[in-house]
């Protein structure tokens, strides 16, 4: 009880002042180091730990003001757009009905808009003062208190105590490889039955209380335990290396291999920095943060490469050799009728990281996947247009993200490169070009331009493709002037084909009618 105690009181403490550093910068002013530690109690390194963790809360906010900026416009456009489209079917309509309501939708959208420009200059006051809105505790547990009784709570007093559990609910240990053990705040010290106790340096203000240090036994890690263990091993050959130095050093006689002891044992000790989260079903949690050394890397883009093309429910991998040809191409299930963001998604992306990277590995070629920016195109995002149904499960559940950091680490461990090209016009490349080479898959096509593209190579679109339209082959011509692998070339390509494709299209279903007819013309009339 009184560790649990001792950490509550460390997350308070450390809590509050990290909301005084986070005031104190947002006025412009500047934190005393030195007065800030009498005042409060605290270390130097607990102040280095807090006041890091406070200017990156901030600059973050700062960088996301940008983007709310740029989504906020883009939304007050699409209204404005939508304010035409109902003042052009306004002039059209007969009925007083009719009228009333487009007139009442008009009224609705400018009402949008007046709340997002208010929402911008907001935006754009806080980025040009440097002064960004942060709610510590979230901003959905603040608004709870208007609603008690909606929100499962009996009183203002009951929900001010969950507030300021939030509020308090984590604290982090800056490490530091010349101190003891990789952090001088948090000494990691391993048992003789494969667990580890923690030594937690606890601030001055505390003291009088729970005292210097708090113990915190039976400590288990059990994901990459291997990695913990080697950061160890360091630090206990940077102290024992130190030690050498130093006794060495008091010979008169004596020269060093280096002229100092910080330039001889740069090469050894980790940092070790430690999260220490409340969890209230499972009590405090530790999270350890440290360098890792990753394998060599094995693989080589001159042997070829392996294009990876994701989508919403699968990936598409293609392999090609070291002169851009298409070895094989598979498609991988990652989701079938699970949500996106559910336990079972992530389990199967990471079977398919697994084996995208034990094939490169194998293959000894590197993987390359697209470097996709999903805030564009979420801000893009159209209602009843074809194909954004699918685009917004990807971007709402940041699909890509979770799988590009699984294959990421997975590839760190296995010393395999990961290389990360410009994902424009890929599928349309792919389509134009490698689509008969791929059994009509776009995107194992476009997967062969991707692993293409990370090798270095280009590529020119086609003087004719054939493309399927309706199930029946037909060609495509491009332009001449736009057959260029330059993006103003292939935007006036992509225009060409989609008219060519829409008018083929109606075409096509011409002669789908005609035929029909024809067939109903020629069949016997049966006598009743």
């Amino acid at each position: 009880m009184s560790v649990i105690a001792a950490l509550d009181a460390y997350a308070e403490l450390y809590s509050r002042l990290e909301r005084v550093a986070i005031a104190t910068r947002s006025k412009g002013e500047k934190v005393d180091k030195n007065a800030f530690l009498k005042q409060h109690g605290i270390t130097g390194r607990q102040f280095n730990a807090l006041s890091r963790n406070a200017d990156g809360k901030i600059d973050s906010q700062l960088s996301n003001l940008e983007h709310y900026i740029a989504e906020c416009r883009a939304k007050i456009a699409g209204q404005i757009k939508r304010i035409e489209q109902k003042r052009t079917l306004l002039d059209r309509a007969l009925l007083p009905g009719r009228k009333a309501r487009l007139l009442d939708n008009m009224r609705q959208h400018q009402v949008r808009i007046q709340r997002l420009r208010a929402r911008q200059v907001d935006f754009e006051r806080q980025l040009e003062a440097k002064r960004p809105s942060i709610c510590m505790g979230s901003r959905r547990l603040f608004r709870q208190q208007f609603n008690l009784v909606e929100n499962g709570l009996t009183s203002h007093a009951e929900w001010q105590h969950l507030w300021r559990r939030e509020r308090s609910s984590q604290f982090f240990v800056l490490g530091s490889k010349d101190e003891n053990s990789g952090c001088q705040g948090c000494v990691l010290l391993p048992q003789d039955d494969d667990l580890y106790t923690l030594k937690i340096r606890l601030p001055d203000a505390l003291q009088a209380e729970h005292g210097q240090y708090c113990y915190v036994t039976d400590v288990a890690f059990s994901h990459d335990r291997r990695w913990l263990d080697e950061a160890l091993q360091s630090n206990r050959l940077r102290k024992q290396l130190q030690a050498d130095y130093r006794l060495q050093a008091k010979d008169p006689e004596f020269v060093g291999p280096l002229d100092k002891e910080s330039r001889y044992l740069e090469a050894t000790g980790q940092a070790l920095s430690y999260r220490f989260v409340r969890d209230e079903k499972r009590g405090w949690r530790v999270l350890i943060t440290t360098e890792r050394s990753g394998q060599a890397i094995t693989t080589d883009r001159r042997n070829g490469a392996i294009g990876i093309d994701l989508n919403n429910h699968h990936l598409a991998v293609t392999e090609v050799d070291r002169k851009g040809n298409k070895v094989g191409c598979a498609d991988l299930v990652f989701r079938t009728d699970h949500d996106v963001i559910s336990p079972q998604t992530a389990t199967a992306l990471q079977l398919a990281a697994v084996q995208v990277v034990a094939q490169a590995k194998l293959a000894g070629k590197p993987l390359v996947i697209e470097d996709l920016d999903f805030r564009v195109k979420k801000q893009n995002l159209q209602k009843g247009r074809a194909g954004d149904t699918k685009l917004n499960k990807v971007v709402s559940a940041l699909v890509y993200r979770k799988f590009r950091l699984i294959l990421e680490t997975r590839a760190f461990k296995e010393g395999v490169e990961v290389i990360v090209v410009n994902p424009a016009f890929t599928s349309f490349i792919g389509k134009m070009k490698y689509l008969n080479q791929t059994e009509n898959s776009v995107h194992q096509a476009a997967g062969l331009v991707i692993a293409r593209r990370g090798m270095g190579l280009k590529d020119h679109l086609p003087r004719k493709s054939v493309v399927p339209v309706m199930r029946r082959p037909c060609t495509f011509q491009a332009p001449e002037d736009a057959r260029k692998d330059e993006a103003k070339c292939l935007k006036k390509a992509m225009s060409a084909y989609g008219k060519w494709y829409t008018s083929t299209r109606v075409e096509a279903r011409k002669r789908t009618k005609l035929f029909r007819l024809q067939i109903s013309a020629s069949l016997e009339q049966i006598p009743f």
